[in-house]
């Protein structure tokens, strides 16, 4: 999808992470299906960044991502 395209582009030029949701939208998902899906990608973020501290559930986000500065936009 054209996100995608863009995410791509942002994260080479900023030198950043993004991770983008793809979430379940409507008609075929009735609300609040696309916010339980961002919210369950929140939940996710915290785990990874609790993992970090500890035993990294994702070994290459633990290492690559910092934790301490998070920007969420939507």
């Amino acid at each position: 999808p054209f996100y995608h395209t863009y995410l791509n582009k942002v994260a080479k030029e900023a030198k950043v992470i993004c991770v983008s949701v793809n979430y379940r939208r409507a008609p075929e998902h009735r609300l609040p299906a696309a916010y339980d899906d961002c919210f369950d990608v929140l939940e996710w973020l915290a785990r990874q960044a609790e993992a970090a501290e500890g035993e990294p559930i994702d070994p290459w986000l633990a290492c690559h991502a910092d934790f301490s500065n998070v920007f969420v936009a939507g």
